[in-house]
């Protein structure tokens, strides 16, 4: 299977860097997090990658010249346009043939102990699913006050579990989705939700670890469990790990 990485933003949460070098290249403990993202494929088993890139996207055609990617790495990178949003760019990729079977498709900022063949199953077994997403829980950004009678704090919570389930990305694709998109197409904004409505999006649950990399508190964070030796997504994953979400 192919594996595509939407590496093609312009970073805007965390400018310091992305107006230097596109978001994908930022440094995770010393090496672009694309890097990072591309190894959570191949150590699970998939190394044949496209990479679709827009906003500064020369760098990235740099980098390739010079990283000493494994032999067994197959890695192509295809330019998608400026501006393009994400189903646009996917689409792009389509209309150059590139996507004509079943493919993993991610973002190049989520750092993740996904277990990927976990996740090919539950899309395999989910007859109706033209997608699989892999869903998570997050963590609050702020401390839960518990209220009861008028305005008495009977409990508080540091940044607890919430209970709802969000968008991790690492999705499984039929090509047949593909034919939903146009090059103006924003993937989440439009298209998943029109697929919800079809009823042919089936979610994965991702009990493990979930980091997006949104801003420099963000990448404090992985860089620290990188040089604490805890990164679990640097490892190959024979099982789902448990436990994870209390490190941070």
């Amino acid at each position: 299977m192919k594996t595509v990485i939407l590496a093609g933003g312009q970073g805007t949460r965390i400018r310091d860097y992305s107006d230097r070098i596109p978001k994908a290249l930022i440094p995770i403990n010393g090496r672009p997090m694309l890097e990072h993202v591309l190894e959570i494929y191949a150590s699970q088993g998939f190394r044949q990658f496209i990479i679709a890139v827009g906003h500064l996207g020369y760098r990235i055609d740099k980098w390739l010249e010079m990283a000493d990617a494994p032999s067994d790495w197959d890695i192509q990178i295809v330019h998608t346009g400026q501006d393009t949003p994400t189903g646009g760019r996917v689409k792009a990729l389509a209309n150059q043939g590139l996507l004509t079977e079943r493919l993993f498709l991610t973002y190049a900022d989520g750092m993740a102990d996904v277990n990927l063949q976990r996740l090919l199953q539950t899309h395999e077994t989910s007859p109706n699913a033209q997608v699989t997403i892999t869903a998570i829980r997050p963590r609050s950004q702020f401390g839960v006050l518990d209220l009861a009678n008028g305005d008495q704090v009977i409990g508080f919570r540091e940044k607890p579990i919430l209970d709802m389930w969000v968008s991790a990305g690492f999705m499984v694709m039929e090509p047949s989705f593909l034919e939903m998109l146009t090059m103006e197409t924003d993937l989440e904004k439009e298209a998943l939700p029109k697929l919800v409505d079809l009823g042919g999006l089936q979610a994965y649950r991702h009990l493990g670890y979930f980091q997006q990399i949104d801003n420099v508190k963000d990448m404090e964070t992985v860089n620290r469990l990188c040089k604490q030796g805890r990164a679990p997504w640097t490892r190959e994953i024979e099982e789902i790990p448990t436990g994870w979400e209390g490190i941070i």
